[in-house]
Parts: C-alpha cells; structure tokens; sequence
C-alpha cells in the first residue's frame, strides 16, 4: 500500500471517531486477526479481550488469578492481582490447532 493511501485512511478513520463516538465499539464486532490484535495499543487488546473474549479457563493461586481467554483465532492469558483486581501480565497466544483444525 502507499503511504498517500494509508495517510488517506488514519484520516479517514480519525473522521469517524469525531462523528461516530462509538466507532471504536462498531469496530470491536468485527473478527480480528492475531496479527491486527497485536497492533492494538495494550489498553484497546485489554478492553477488546474483556469485552469480546470468552473465557476457557480461570483459576487462582495465592494472590494471583489467571484468567484464560479464547477472541478469534488466538488465546489471551491475563493475570490478576485478586487483592486489588489489577493487572499484573497479560499474553497473547497464536491457536496454531485452532486455525489449522478449521473447517
């Protein structure tokens, strides 16, 4: 792609943003690759993990809980400190059996 053309589209997407306050959620509902999550900004992959991410798995050992989500094709594991509910990791795993299992 040219660089005219992807200026042309931030813009255009910065536009949206100022007439449509919740692009950003319109955009949230769209299946999101591996590749294009990892590009989010930390705090828009922690929003759109809890938001659109199902949970697989949860569990707790002392004060941490870990807390395992599945969001397209890939897994999200997000640890918490239970104390204060803060986030103390947060990885991101390609589902190599997922997307090779499809189908």
């Amino acid at each position: 792609m040219s660089n005219i053309f992807i200026d042309y589209l931030f813009q255009l997407v910065k536009k949206l943003y100022s007439v449509f306050p919740n692009f950003k959620t319109i955009i949230m509902d769209i299946e999101i690759s591996y590749f294009d999550f990892k590009n989010l900004s930390p705090q828009d992959q922690c929003q759109l993990v809890t938001t659109k991410g199902q949970i697989i798995n949860e569990s707790s050992k002392n004060d941490l809980r870990f807390v395992i989500y599945t969001l397209g094709s890939f897994l999200v594991e997000i640890t918490y400190i239970q104390q204060n509910n803060r986030l103390a990791s947060f990885n991101v795993y390609q589902n190599t059996y997922a997307s090779s299992h499809t189908g």
